[in-house]
């Protein structure tokens, strides 16, 4: 006997983004942990605008060269327990204050709770590895 499949509703569609996977992740550097979310297909979008944006005044950018990218993508994913966002657009430039260690973290653990997969992921550490900048040692 077959189960009767639920039917959605439109509250299942617009309630979407707070259904977005979740997954806590420690942050050392702060001492504690957050929940990072994946993108919605929105904010995929949005993010991909950006990098094109700066391509467009820097052609050699990579999103992995940039910690504006990397602040502005822990921006879009770091949220509560619920799934709301803890940060906003405003907030992007502060969080690039951060510690370089502490961004190239969340952001690649941002594309992998997004899907981005291994790829996006490796290029982030590679692209950064090129860099001229000097990363800590913890």
């Amino acid at each position: 006997m077959a189960t009767k499949k639920r039917v959605l509703s439109r509250g299942d569609f617009l309630s979407a983004s707070t259904n977005l996977k979740r997954e806590l992740v420690e942050v050392e550097e702060l001492g504690g942990s957050v929940y990072l979310r994946e993108l919605s297909a929105k904010q995929i979008l949005e993010y991909n605008e950006r990098i094109k944006r700066l391509q467009a005044d820097n052609p050699e950018l990579t999103p992995s060269k940039s910690v504006d990218l990397m602040a502005a993508l822990i921006s879009m994913t770091a949220c509560d327990s619920d799934g709301a966002l803890l940060f906003t657009e405003s907030d992007v430039q502060a969080l690039a204050e951060n510690n370089l260690n502490l961004l190239i973290a969340l952001s690649a653990k941002a594309l992998e709770v997004s899907g981005m997969g291994n790829a996006a992921i490796n290029e982030v550490t590679e692209e950064l590895k090129k860099t001229n900048v000097s990363l800590p040692t913890n």
